[in-house]
């Protein structure tokens, strides 16, 4: 999927629209337990996420009966359901970087570390960073070299301030 992805971006500069995918398609991807599919559809949508910035629009196939179904005939919700819920309720993080003074730093890179995301601080050291929900490292970064990492948890939807202090690293002694 990625390299067709990659082809029609490279190849005519265009927006892939994915419609009508689903899992399992039986003739395509052989029978599939309902983990099996939660699975596989969770491993495409994190594909999708890191290439979202040439993809256009994703369409999943089909809520109700089926083979690739999200909810079962007496309309209870199957794995992939929640699934798909963390892509398309994505939750926030948000906060500042501050060292140990209180003061802001800036140009700090924020780095979602299972979503290949990095976002940077602004000259105040705000950052935000929208995410599907579960747990995520974090990797905080200053231009100094100073790390410091965290895992976040966000629900869907949620919105969460998570503010950051980071030691600056120490460059010697002056004489």
């Amino acid at each position: 999927m990625e390299s067709y992805i990659d082809y029609f971006k490279n190849t005519y500069g265009a927006q892939v629209n994915l419609g009508e995918f689903g899992a399992p398609v039986p003739d395509l991807n052989g029978n599939m337990t309902e983990r099996e599919q939660s699975l596989y559809v969770s491993d495409l949508m994190k594909l999708f996420y890191r290439k979202r910035a040439s993809i256009s629009g994703l369409n999943y196939w089909t809520l109700r009966f089926g083979t690739t179904n999200l909810v079962n005939s007496d309309f209870s919700t199957r794995e992939v359901y929640d699934t798909l819920t963390k892509y398309y309720n994505p939750g926030v993080v948000y906060g500042r970087v501050l060292n140990n003074l209180g003061e802001p730093i800036k140009n700090v890179k924020v780095r979602a570390t299972n979503y290949d995301t990095t976002v940077v601080t602004d000259s105040n050291g705000y950052y935000s960073v929208q995410l599907p929900s579960g747990n995520t490292s974090y990797t905080f970064t200053t231009l100094e070299g100073a790390v410091k990492n965290v895992e976040i948890s966000l629900l869907p939807g949620e919105r969460k301030e998570y503010n950051q202090r980071i030691t600056p690293v120490e460059t010697g002694i002056i004489s």
